[in-house]
């Protein structure tokens, strides 16, 4: 392009300061770890068209003329090329996603992204939309080209000379392009648009075409599955994880606690004197709380009868909603003070560096992830509210600094999902027939030799998740990773190997394998941390080595502006 010096000057005038909300390296190595194969871009579905389509209606303006954006070229390295109409697409996919929140913020879309500012700020001054997505699509262009620039280099240095793009793509790859663009199509046309020109057109920007979506996602298809295949090459020692754990601390140290809030009301008109007055009150009752109770089973006696008295008030001045009067045998005591107290214990809290350095909490995560910390220790907290109003929360501890050392499971399973937006008996209806649906794939398998291969093969045919091409498969879960029906599940203490079952979610019934025990649970933490640096640094290599070169003009054209 013959502009490098000038574009690499101007980076910072057009939004590159926006870096911050990059893809997440997190996100992708998330994904891998779950061996969900990232190609969810790809396969998405028409519904989700559908609904950008909405949005992004609503935003864009009609323009008489559809420019020939593809013969703008908006960035490139010495192996790919970005497009004007590709561009453009990154940019409305993005404005898409956000448009809820941009008409939130007043966005008129007859002034377009050129003339107005958002909430976020560049500097001293104002951000105008334009430049904020000009950035988010330059950051995820410049990660999506370097890996899929290493790709073909890879591939070009096996075969001993240049190679191009669909050599370098596999059979499966090209196949999901094409299903994605068949149905796509498809859409298009029943929907009347006469052509997926036309609806690229009206969905994301005038100029998007077929062959820049297809340009698009054949670099996105080589990206990820660089990224895969970099994130598989990535093994560890366990001195190497135990060396990462005790440099980083603050990624492992958890708590276990409870704890309780007083605050104390006042009348609208109150003087600051009478405020004065209930906040001290609160402020008593909690160190008055506290020295009665000083073990977590009395602390929890404490809550109980605290909302117990809560309820009853409630039930007594005529409540419209209360809750279900339980019996008085001690098993139902028992389960009420459960479901009472629930709500305020906490178990495996990670340290937050965040609160740990606010001022109005650092004196607490001091006290509460210090290594001297024990169980039943207690702590009372001022809390001060936007308003001013002051309220006192109580905490025990229940469990002092530790370090996860329980084993992560390993699981295989089969989604039924339902219509989560369903209600009453409709719901019920879809759940029924998910059970079944669940039923006759189980009964299928235990007709065969009911081995993991045999399920993971149903779960490719089967299954609503989208690791179905993984077979279904979860390795090294963590607790807190899953709703809390599927952890209960394949967290229960007698699970063996090779045992299946059904688990009903929010998402409808799951059809379960438990493939086994799976790694210690802080070195699962300590490898995805471990990767997320890998990560970073091999990204910012690549970067540097696939730079994008960007024209500005032609990015200002292909976003509908006028030289």
């Amino acid at each position: 392009m013959g502009k490098g010096s000038r574009v690499r000057d101007e980076r910072m005038q057009n939004g590159n300061d926006t870096a911050t909300v990059k893809l997440s390296k997190k996100q992708i190595i998330k994904l891998q770890e779950k061996k969900k194969r990232n190609k969810k871009i790809i396969t998405w579905s028409i519904t989700a068209v559908v609904a950008i389509a909405v949005v992004v209606a609503i935003i864009l303006t009609s323009i008489p003329k559809v420019p020939n954006l593809e013969k703008h070229l908006v960035a490139d390295n010495e192996l790919i090329e970005i497009d004007g109409a590709m561009f453009a697409y990154v940019v409305y996919d993005y404005v898409g996603q956000y448009g809820s929140y941009m008409s939130q913020q007043g966005y008129n879309p007859n002034l377009g992204l050129l003339n107005q500012t958002t909430q976020y700020t560049s500097g001293n001054s104002s951000m105008t939309w334009y430049k904020y997505f000009c950035g988010l699509a330059e950051s995820k262009l410049n990660e999506y080209v370097s890996f899929a620039s290493a790709q073909l280099a890879a591939a070009a240095e096996k075969k001993g000379s240049a190679v191009t793009i669909d050599e370098v793509l596999t059979k499966e790859d090209k196949d999901q392009i094409n299903d994605y663009m068949k149905d796509l199509k498809e859409h298009a046309l029943s929907s009347g648009y006469g052509g997926v020109n036309k609806f690229l057109s009206a969905v994301y920007a005038p100029g998007v075409t077929e062959g820049a979506l297809r340009r698009y996602l054949k670099i996105e298809a080589l990206a990820y599955a660089y990224v895969e295949d970099y994130l598989d090459s990535l093994t560890y020692t366990d001195e190497q994880l135990t060396e990462y754990r005790d440099d980083n601390p603050d990624s492992f140290k958890k708590i276990d606690y409870v704890y309780y809030t007083f605050t104390e009301t006042y009348a609208k008109d109150a003087t600051t004197e009478q405020k004065q007055e209930a906040y001290a009150k609160a402020k008593a009752a909690a160190e008055a709380f506290v020295a009665e109770h000083k073990t977590v089973e009395s602390f929890k006696d404490g809550i109980y009868e605290l909302e117990k008295a809560k309820k009853e008030a409630s039930t007594t001045t005529g409540a419209t909603t209360t809750a279900a009067t339980t019996g008085n045998t001690e098993e139902d005591i028992a389960a009420e003070k459960e479901s009472l107290v629930k709500k305020y214990t906490s178990t495996g809290v990670l340290y937050n560096t965040t609160k740990a350095e606010a001022a109005d909490t650092k004196a607490y995560y001091e006290w509460a992830y210090s290594t001297d910390r024990v169980a039943n220790d207690t702590y009372v907290q001022e809390v001060k509210a936007s308003n001013g109003d002051l309220s006192y929360t109580v905490y025990i501890i229940e469990k002092g600094v530790y370090i996860d050392e329980y084993d992560s499971q390993s699981v295989r399973h089969i989604l039924f999902d339902i219509d989560t937006s369903l209600k009453g008996t409709v719901l019920e209806k879809a759940y029924e027939a998910a059970k079944k649906e669940a039923e006759k794939v189980l009964e299928e398998y235990n007709k065969g030799d009911k081995t993991a291969e045999k399920f993971g093969e149903l779960a490719k045919e089967h299954t609503a998740d989208s690791n179905g091409e993984d077979g279904g498969l979860y390795e090294n879960v963590l607790k807190g990773q899953m709703v809390t029906e599927f952890e209960d599940w394949i967290y229960s203490a007698d699970r063996t190997e090779g045992e299946t079952g059904l688990v009903k979610t929010e998402y409808g019934y799951h059809l379960m394998y438990y493939v086994g025990k799976g790694k210690t649970a802080w070195k699962v933490t300590a490898e995805s941390g471990l990767k997320n640096e890998d990560y970073e640094k091999h990204l910012e290599e690549l970067n540097e080595k696939y730079e994008l070169e960007y024209d500005y003009e032609a990015m200002f054209i292909s976003l509908g502006g006028e030289m």
